[in-house]
This record gives C-alpha cells, sequence and structure tokens, in this order.
C-alpha cells in the first residue's frame, strides 16, 4: 500500500534497458527499503508489488506493456529517472516522463507539492548536457570524476547509500506535503495490545481514501508532546485506541487531544480485569470534555471488531467525505474486458483522486459474486460496462442487467458508457454513450473525461461566481 491513499506506488523507476550489472536493481531495493523507514510502511511479503514500481518486478508476463506501463504511472506519486548515455535517446523513457508530467500537471493543486520528478545521474552525458535536461527539476549525482574518469557509485560504496538517502528524504518530503491536501485523520495508540487495533484501524482508514497524519519523526509514541499536538490540529479528526488497563500511558493522548477542536473518538480497550481503571479513564474524559468543548465521542467494550464499523462511519463524517459511487461491470474471462477497465480505473484514480468511489465486478468463483453484483447495481450512482467484439452476447446480458436494476428502483444507476475494446474501427456498438477502441491502441482518455466530468461536477445551486 502506497503512503498516498490517492496512489498504488510511491515512487516509479524509469531507466533505459538493459541494466548493465544489475545497478538500477540495487537502487531499487536500496530506495525501497529506505523509503519503507522513512514513511513509517511495513515490510510486506515477497509476493507483494511494492512501494517503488520497478518493471522486472511488476509488469507480469504476457501483460500489455503500453497499458501497464501508463497505469502505474498514473498510479505512481513521484518519478525517479536513471540518467546515463542510454536514457538520453530512449523513446520509451521520453514517453514515460511526458505522460507522468502531463498527469501531474493535471491534478489539482491542492494535492501536489511540484510534480515529484527526480533525476539520478549514473553516467553524466557528453559535455555534461544532462545538467540541461530538465534543469528546473532536482538531479542527484550517483557517481564521481577522478582525474577526468568518470564511474558509478558502487551499490556497496558509502557514497551509494548516502545518495539513496538524499533521494528518499527529498521523496518522502513531498509526499508528506501532498498528503496534507488530503483529508487526514491521525490515529494514536500507547500499549502493545492498542497499538496492534490501531494498525487494523489504520487499513480501514486508508482503504476509505483518507490520509492518516503519520508523522516523518517517528512513531506517535516517541514523539514530543508538541509534534503530536500538531498533528492532531491538522486533522479533521483524531482516533485514540486506548487500553484501559495501561493506565498513566493512555492518560498522555487525553490530555493532548483534549485542547483540539477537531472531531475526537476515544475507543476504551476494556476486559473484566480492566473495570476499575477503564472507570476511572472514563472520568477523566467526561472532565476534560467538559472543560474545554468540541466535538467528542466515546466507544467502550472489548470486541474491537464490533466496534469498528462505527468508528469509521463516524470518522468519514467528520472529514465530510463525499464521493459518487461507479460500477466497472466486466467479464473476468474476456482479457479485453479486463484490459479496459484496468484503463479506466487507472485513469479515474489520477484525474480525480479521491472523487469517485469505483466498484467493480465480483469474480464467480465467489460464494457472494451474485448477490454483490446486485447489491452494487442497486447503490452505484453510474455504470459502464466493459466488453468486447469476442464477447458481445455477455455485454447485452450486462445491460438488461442494468435495465433490470432501473425498474426495480428509481434513481437506479445511470449507464454512463459502454467501453467496447474492439478487433478493427468498423467494429462497434449502436449505443450513443459507447467508448470504442481498439484492441493494441491507447485507450480513448479525452472521451471517457468528457463522460465521467458530470459525475463530479457540483450541482448547479452549489456553483458560485
Amino acid at each position: 500500500m502506497a503512503f498516498l491513499p490517492s496512489d498504488t506506488f510511491d515512487c516509479f523507476l524509469s531507466y533505459a534497458f538493459p541494466d548493465e550489472g544489475g545497478w538500477v536493481k540495487s537502487l531499487h531495493g536500496s530506495l525501497e527499503k529506505r523509503l519503507r523507514v522513512l514513511l513509517g510502511i511495513k515490510e510486506e511479503t515477497s509476493a507483494s508489488r511494492g512501494i517503488v514500481f520497478y518493471a522486472p518486478r511488476n509488469v507480469a508476463p504476457g501483460d500489455h506493456l503500453l497499458d501497464t506501463i501508463q497505469v502505474r504511472l498514473d498510479q505512481s506519486s513521484t518519478l525517479v529517472a536513471v540518467l546515463d548515455p542510454s536514457y538520453q535517446g530512449s523513446d520509451w523513457c521520453a514517453l514515460e516522463l511526458n505522460r507522468f508530467l502531463e498527469r501531474r500537471a493535471g491534478r489539482g493543486a491542492a494535492r501536489q507539492a511540484g510534480p515529484g520528478f527526480f533525476k539520478v545521474v549514473k553516467i553524466p552525458w557528453d559535455q555534461d548536457k544532462h545538467l540541461d535536461f530538465q534543469s528546473h527539476y532536482l538531479h542527484i549525482d550517483f557517481y564521481r570524476r577522478n582525474n577526468g574518469i568518470i564511474s558509478e557509485f558502487g551499490p556497496e560504496s558509502k557514497a551509494f547509500k548516502d545518495a539513496v538517502n538524499i533521494l528518499a528524504n527529498t521523496v518522502r518530503d513531498v509526499l508528506y506535503e501532498r498528503l496534507r491536501g488530503f483529508p487526514q485523520v491521525f490515529v494514536a495508540s500507547g500499549s502493545h495490545e492498542a497499538s496492534r487495533h490501531r494498525s487494523i484501524l489504520i487499513t480501514e482508514i486508508k482503504n476509505r481514501k483518507l490520509a492518516v497524519a503519520n508523522h516523518p519523526y517517528g512513531e506517535v509514541a516517541t514523539l514530543s508532546d508538541e509534534l503530536v499536538k500538531e498533528s492532531i490540529r491538522q486533522s479533521k479528526a483524531s482516533v485514540h485506541v486506548i487500553d484501559a488497563s495501561s493506565g498513566h500511558l493512555e492518560r498522555r493522548y487525553i490530555d493532548l487531544a483534549a485542547p483540539s477542536q477537531t472531531s475526537k473518538v476515544f475507543v476504551l480497550l476494556e476486559d473484566k480485569v480492566a473495570e476499575h481503571p477503564s472507570k476511572q479513564l472514563m472520568e477523566d474524559i467526561e472532565n476534560r470534555r467538559w472543560k474545554h468543548g468540541g466535538p467528542w465521542l466515546v466507544y467502550q467494550g472489548a470486541d474491537f471488531g464490533a466496534l469498528l464499523p462505527d468508528i469509521l462511519e463516524h470518522v468519514a463524517s467528520a472529514v465530510e467525505v463525499r464521493t459518487t459511487s461507479l460500477y466497472l461491470h466486466f467479464d473476468h474471462a474476456d482479457p479485453y474486458s479486463v484490459r479496459a477497465a484496468e484503463c479506466i480505473r487507472s485513469f479515474v484514480a489520477a484525474w480525480a483522486p479521491g472523487a469517485i468511489d469505483i466498484q467493480q465486478t465480483p469474480k464467480p468463483s465467489s460464494r457472494t459474486a451474485l448477490s454483490d453484483h446486485q447489491r452494487s447495481l442497486r447503490e452505484c450512482s453510474a455504470l459502464i460496462v466493459c466488453g468486447s467484439d469476442s464477447n458481445l452476447q455477455w455485454q447485452e446480458r450486462a445491460l438488461a442487467d442494468l435495465a433490470a436494476a432501473k425498474a426495480r428502483r428509481s434513481g437506479a444507476p445511470r449507464l454512463l458508457a459502454s467501453a467496447l475494446v474492439a478487433a478493427g474501427p468498423t467494429a462497434g456498438t449502436q449505443l450513443q454513450s459507447s467508448i470504442l477502441f481498439e484492441r493494441d491502441s491507447p485507450f480513448p482518455e479525452e472521451r471517457l473525461r468528457q463522460l465521467l466530468e458530470p459525475l463530479i461536477a457540483p450541482p448547479p445551486e452549489e456553483i458560485h461566481a
């Protein structure tokens, strides 16, 4: 999971093939490891896609390469280009850079702190022309000159590790600055047991496209009182998971949160032996509520899982998250339908991060596939049916499902588009709102943008001159 809720990767690594001696592979491993430490992101399993996009790991055999690269670029917060003489003449690297910069320019200014493009100079270009390439963006040297001889830093050298640290810290600073553009929730805990539940809560909050106000200087328990107060102040809501048996340790968060006017949620975890401490903590919370005022809410119980849905609902309400739900309906057995859905999902995530909640057709193997599909049809605001000319019968059935949903409920989803992947320009559908593209051609994003704009445009009465 990436640090920013709108993205899949914190960083996209761009370089010209081949990777002689595995230098770029070493850079990838070192950068990802350092970023995890700086961002407080735990190590994941070997099967994980990671937080830094690296083509040999993240492009699977059989994937449509151009589509995959474009999708992952759109899902990446920053771009790191490895400059050497081969990069200079690479059309592929130029495509990646232009795509990234155009995408960043298209995102709202409130959610970006500069484009987030960084240059890693492995080997300088002739006559140092790399200094003129995108000169207004930061470059970090990974090479040395010695009596006119140029050599890149070896991955095991101290100079390489120092340069990686500079790069990782700079990427971190950009990510933290961008985080300010998202509705933030501060989540605190003290004891080991409470920290376990805090981790679950953070994951669920991020799954709802909210930002958790992690602090760049360390875990919450290690921060000074002033840094904790500042993190709470900058958030729209704060959640404090309290182990009722820990006593004094947990009172620190009650005292630090009390003066803030942000919406506060205290979760008291208790068991049979914690009755007395829990009573004392409740009295402490009540006393501070009367003294400082502001919105307070207390959940008390031993079953954290049972409390979680209400906590999340309150947090979402506190940060006033308003999203439009879009349902992507496609045939999992048809690779062209899957490709169309992936292109649409990537475009929406990059173009309107956090504004549109995307649901997709459940896999047929799921025991609840039919009920989940019917529920999505009932609850979504709009629908895109993704099909191909190799499976037009499935598309006809999908449109019949939509008609049935509309017949059962007024205000049911409207058909936003029928995305049809065709073998050639003459094949297609008669639907007026169709998006038609050939199998090996780029996705028609401008057409999709025109169709999506009404979904996130404010109602006429909310438009101000």
